[in-house]
């Protein structure tokens, strides 16, 4: 498995701070809560860069802050450029304004309880309507892969769910989920490309998918955009001067950004990682392996059905 060197060590590198037992400032006292102007957000963006050391010519800007509950506490919304890759995370920050946590834990909360909600959270969240699947919409097993174009594993990880596709395609539904990684170059692209396709139909994103890992050892960042439109150009069921539009407009990129961030919530940081009716499925490496998981899961679902 692809795990990701990420070059801004925002989970290495993040103050992670955890408040135990902090009595929160209530609801009545949210008024005078103290504001988060935009020259602190700047403050804060300039602070985090440094933190993170990002290279020259990077950007990071708070984008949005929220109230947590109805304390003083703050969630931060922070996006921007690295390496000419999209980068977003969140952080709370102190009810002083000082300090900068990764997490925030409720002690008032039962930790089996948020985290059975949580788990529940994943579950629901995993299977989303505008992702592309392949499979009935009645199937008895629900696969998800998160994965990354420019990922090897990810490559097999195709072949495999293609084949399971042909060989169930009424027992079995596959989603695909996005997940490039910041240390492939292009793996981003390729991702907004996949997904400006999607918008079109969902046979022409398949066709995509498989041409990009058929041809992954021949991609680069410089040459991906015209290969891609190339490519685009096989495909019956692609508008190409509304493909070319959407990539250049970067229309699917919130599509892309809202796998990372579900995956990034849920501790997803590898390719491919494959969900079997919504339990992780660790260290799958071919479709005889998956099909076994997925046999096993049927079984389950024909004994339920059958009580």
């Amino acid at each position: 498995m692809t795990q990701p060197q990420l070059h801004s060590r925002q989970v290495t590198l993040l103050l992670t701070l955890v408040f135990l037992g902090c009595i929160p400032v209530r609801a009545a006292a949210q008024d005078k809560c103290l504001p988060v102007t935009d020259e602190l957000k700047k403050t804060l963006s300039q602070y985090v860069q440094k933190k993170l050391k990002l290279p020259l010519g990077s950007s990071l800007n708070v984008t949005d802050v929220s109230s947590v509950g109805d304390t003083c506490y703050r969630k931060l919304r922070l996006e921007g450029i690295a390496l000419k890759q999209p980068m977003e995370f969140d952080l709370f920050l102190s009810p002083d304004r000082r300090f900068l946590s990764r997490d925030l834990s409720d002690s008032n909360v039962d930790p089996a309880l948020e985290e059975r909600k949580k788990a529940e959270e994943m579950r629901s969240g995993l299977i989303k309507t505008s992702a592309p699947a392949l499979g009935s919409k009645t199937a008895s097993v629900e696969v998800v892969v998160f994965s990354d174009f420019e990922c090897p594993f990810c490559k097999n990880a195709a072949t495999m769910i293609k084949e399971i596709a042909s060989l169930e395609p009424e027992n079995v539904r596959i989603s695909f989920r996005h997940l490039p990684l910041r240390m492939h170059p292009w793996a981003r692209m390729a991702a907004e490309a996949t997904a400006c396709a999607q918008l079109q139909s969902g046979e022409a994103f398949w066709k995509l998918h498989d041409l990009v890992f058929q041809n992954q050892g021949l991609l680069t960042a410089d040459n991906l955009t015209n290969r891609i439109l190339a490519y685009a150009g096989t495909i019956s069921e692609l508008n190409v001067s509304k493909f070319q539009e959407c990539i250049s407009n970067k229309a699917s990129s919130a599509t892309v950004s809202e796998d990372i961030r579900f995956a990034s919530a849920n501790g997803i940081a590898a390719t491919p990682t494959f969900f079997v009716n919504g339990n992780r499925v660790q260290g799958v490496r071919n479709s005889e392996q998956l099909l076994t998981i997925i046999h096993e899961q049927m079984a389950g679902s024909a004994k339920t059905r059958g009580r």
